[in-house]
């Protein structure tokens, strides 16, 4: 008899817990317009999440942004929205996720999401080239020939065992960026944020963009270099 009451309130108090409110607190920045609502649960189209507890058994972070305060716009693919305030990415498991009642996530279905816009990037699903998966990805770029891409990657370095205590060491999440990008709507290349690669990549403009790159003195190992490079590029 005891087991039963214990499930029948543990049913109850699950049942309490997901009909909570969460307070969504978005604002306004540049074109992009958020609406300040509480969200309730029943905004979070329950066929497309689920809820899971967090383990922490890792050095580092396999999410995208160091806080969870980041506001965000979910489309699904039915055209159903949703805008909260405590969103991030989890890379090494390629969804959204939302924090709630403290120890425990709300999962979104990757599946069922057409992009998500925070308030820093538009994320829109893509093959990943040379794999057989879907990912996520920033739209950094958007011009009449070339657009570019950027895909959070982690990279992990597993634990190792003791051989005295038998205890493995937690392993090392590293976050990282891949860049890819699409000439005229074509496929889908990856770029290396290195000069033969970029080079190599627009090898059609090649004198162009090194002549560019010497006059105004920039490089090619940063994200905000190789906008520019390709923002020129695109003009040509």
């Amino acid at each position: 008899m005891k087991p039963l009451i214990n499930l029948l309130f543990l049913f109850c108090f699950a049942n309490i817990s997901l009909a909570q409110t969460m307070t969504s607190t978005l604002s306004t920045t540049g074109s992009q317009s958020w609406a300040t609502r509480p969200v309730t649960t029943a905004d979070m189209f329950p066929d497309e999440v689920f809820q899971k507890s967090i383990f922490n058994k890792y050095e580092g972070t396999k999410y995208l942004y160091d806080t969870w305060e980041m506001p965000a716009r979910i489309v699904t693919t039915s055209d159903r929205e949703l805008r909260l305030n405590n969103i991030n990415f989890n890379i090494k498991d390629n969804r959204f996720e939302t924090e709630t009642l403290g120890d425990s996530l709300f999962i979104f279905n990757s599946d069922k999401i057409q992009f998500v816009e925070t308030l820093e990037a538009t994320y829109i699903k893509l093959k990943i080239p040379n794999s057989n998966k879907i990912g996520f990805f920033e739209k950094l770029l958007d011009l009449k020939h070339i657009t570019l891409y950027k895909h959070p990657e982690l990279i992990i370095t597993e634990g190792t065992l003791n051989p005295l205590t038998q205890i493995k060491s937690p392993d090392v999440y590293t976050r990282s960026d891949a860049y890819f990008y699409m000439k005229s709507k074509s496929s889908l290349n990856e770029i290396k944020l290195k000069k033969k690669s970029i080079l190599r990549a627009f090898s059609n403009k090649e004198k162009e963009i090194s002549s560019f790159v010497k006059e105004n003195k920039l490089g090619y190992t940063t994200e905000e270099d190789l906008i520019k490079i390709l923002t020129y590029y695109d003009s040509l």
